[in-house]
């Protein structure tokens, strides 16, 4: 049993870490899009991984000059799609384009 277990986490160590690394990543780079843009909440769905996660806030925080006074107290949402709910959530993909 403690073999297989061993084997296991070896053949996958590299995958775990990986997973693990991009997580933190992941934390960071959403706590700096809080504070750099004064956002009132930055949440994602579900089905948006660490990686999509990455990527999105990576390229909110390049186009800050920009996207700051206009992101100022938002709550935003990381999906598949562009939205704006009635209590003012705004909801883009996470490739979202300028």
């Amino acid at each position: 049993m403690i073999c297989c277990l061993v084997s296991c986490l070896y053949t996958n160590h590299n995958f775990i870490i990986t997973r693990f690394s991009n997580k933190h990543v992941e934390r960071d780079l959403h706590q700096r899009c809080v504070e750099e843009f004064e956002l009132a909440a930055l949440q994602k769905d579900d089905n948006i991984t660490p990686d999509l996660m990455i990527e999105c806030c990576d390229r909110l925080l390049r186009h800050k000059t920009l996207l700051s006074p206009l992101l100022k107290g938002v709550h935003l949402w990381v999906t598949n799609y562009y939205s704006v709910l009635s209590d003012g959530e705004m909801c883009v993909p996470w490739n979202w384009k300028l």
